[in-house]
């Protein structure tokens, strides 16, 4: 089985990301792994240094994506918070343009996230329909206020998700 994983990043967390894939990597069963990396600034010496640790495992796949303009996609300028996000944060919800037309489902994982077992199961995980999948989070009332949500809103975790295509 052929599982499409997906990461955004520039050049500061390049390090951080290549931990996650090699955790994922180490962590899988039986599992062909096509890793796409959405490159927001990835200097020469940080890619190098991706692509040749992920060359030493079998079945595996890197490709790295060029970063996309939104502003060109969305019409409109667009301001972000740099203090709280970087603009890597935002291309989760344009990946369907980002990506080759023939994949069909992938999870998408922020590059702090540290696999410990396969994700051959997450990745199964029937959305019965749905689009997306993800884990709900922010059980404290606290936190739902300081981001602003009403007490009942529901809100998940956006670091990993199943994403159909």
């Amino acid at each position: 089985m052929v599982l499409n994983i997906v990461y955004c990043t520039d050049d500061n967390f390049a390090y951080v990301c290549l931990t996650s894939i090699v955790s994922v990597i180490r962590n899988r069963e039986n599992e062909i792994l096509h890793f796409y990396v959405i490159d927001n600034g990835i200097s020469d010496r940080s890619r190098m240094m991706i692509e040749n640790t992920v060359r030493e495992y079998v079945e595996v796949e890197l490709n790295f994506i060029p970063f996309i303009d939104f502003e060109y996609l969305i019409s409109t300028n667009l301001v972000v918070a740099s203090d709280r996000y970087s603009l890597s944060t935002f291309c989760r919800l344009f990946i369907e343009k980002l990506l080759p037309k023939d994949i069909e489902r992938i999870i998408y994982m922020d590059c702090d996230t540290i696999i410990c077992r396969s994700l051959q199961k997450l990745y199964e995980f029937d959305l019965k329909g749905k689009i997306i999948g993800g884990v709900d989070d922010c059980k404290s009332d606290k936190y739902r206020w300081v981001l602003g949500l009403d007490k009942n809103a529901k809100y998940i975790n956006a670091g990993v998700l199943l994403i159909d295509l």
